[in-house]
């Protein structure tokens, strides 16, 4: 008998790291092995780009639906597994609510946290909320972190269930066809940014970086909050043509930019365990990158590509000069990067282990 996993997670629209990480699970193996029926948790109203993770009165709305509906596939379904992918924050009202119905109902739960904020947003709550989070997690069966600070705060705590970390996946086969570094060119050197164009990314300090590299042209490839353009106008004036601004693209353009950059960047203020980043050293691309979330665990300083502090222009637009004007350093990192990601952040590694646990929880 297969095993059926009710998966609650969000799909695209919107792009994000969840929503990929569903579709590369549901393009996986994964998906042959066990039953799997997606619960939807998709924002209904985020349309648009928002730094922004505030209650919104439509949010409950879709939470309370997501609920009846999770209540009616454990009566109809009725899956083995409950794995549930949480953002936390507001969200964790509806993902906890969730973890409680598998345990009301006798089905064992996967708590997976996709974020390195956990253990801030539970210190930043009362002492009550405190105690109902955590009795949340003791009826979970598994929890799961994307890095260290997450397990390690959540072992500090935690007496029955078991805590476990486990990386996100890349799919290796997406970047088959790009081709290496390249070499000899007299062109500029091309720096390529992907993600959510707004303050927390850090773009400031990426353009401003740029600013003081005048050998290298910077692409900004993802949805830009407009609110925040009007603030970096006079920034993207200065740099005119040395910054091209591409906007939301498909994946099979996302996968072309990575084919003609020589530099990928990622200067965040917050991150979890960005995509992107494993997209660039799948694609063969040394990483430029703050040290935060557990981008220090996937980059290694000064082998794949460089970690720099957050905030500080200067130490991002030294690492990028370094990078820039040394041919050599930008390919010895970005084949070290590509093997780092095929040996440790495979679909097929961080899956198949995955996939044991789903089997362990539907034997117990």
């Amino acid at each position: 008998m297969s095993v059926r996993v009710l998966l609650v997670s969000s799909l695209p629209p919107p792009e994000g790291g969840i929503s990929t990480w569903t579709c590369v699970a549901l393009a996986s193996p994964l998906a042959e092995e066990f039953e799997i029926r997606v619960l939807d948790t998709a924002p209904p109203d985020k349309q648009g780009v928002s730094a922004e993770r505030i209650f919104r009165p439509v949010r409950a709305v879709a939470a309370v639906r997501v609920l009846l509906r999770a209540v009616w596939l454990f009566l109809w379904f009725r899956p083995h597994v409950v794995h549930v992918n949480t953002p936390y924050a507001w969200a964790f009202v509806r993902d906890g609510a969730v973890c409680w119905l598998a345990w009301l109902f006798g089905v064992r739960s996967l708590l997976h946290f996709h974020g390195s904020l956990f253990p801030d947003f539970v210190e930043s709550l009362g002492p009550w909320a405190r105690k109902i989070i955590w009795a949340t997690l003791e009826r979970c069966s598994l929890l799961v972190a994307l890095e260290s600070k997450t397990s390690n705060y959540l072992r500090s705590g935690i007496r029955r269930a078991r805590v476990v970390e486990l990386p996100n996946p890349i799919a290796m086969e997406a970047f088959s066809g790009v081709p290496p570094v390249r070499r000899g060119s007299n062109r500029p050197v091309e720096i390529l940014y992907v993600g959510w164009v707004v303050e927390s990314k850090g773009i400031r300090e990426l353009l401003e970086a740029v600013e003081e590299s005048p050998d290298v042209r910077l692409s900004l490839l993802g949805p830009e909050e407009p609110e925040f353009l009007e603030k970096i106008e006079p920034l993207l004036q200065r740099l005119g043509d040395r910054v091209v601004r591409m906007g939301a693209c498909p994946y099979e353009r996302v996968i072309e930019a990575f084919a003609q950059s020589d530099i990928h960047v990622l200067p965040s203020h917050v991150e979890a365990f960005p995509f992107v980043v494993l997209e660039a050293m799948a694609a063969g691309r040394p990483v430029v990158a703050t040290d935060v979330g557990a981008i220090s665990e996937m980059v290694r300083d000064g082998v794949d590509g460089f970690v720099v502090p957050p905030r500080e222009t200067s130490a991002l637009a030294e690492r990028l000069s370094q990078l820039a004007v040394d041919e050599d350093l930008r390919v010895r990192m970005g084949a070290n990067g590509k093997v780092r990601v095929e040996e440790n952040y495979s679909v097929s590694v961080v899956l198949g282990r995955l996939a044991e646990f789903y089997r362990e929880l539907a034997e117990d």
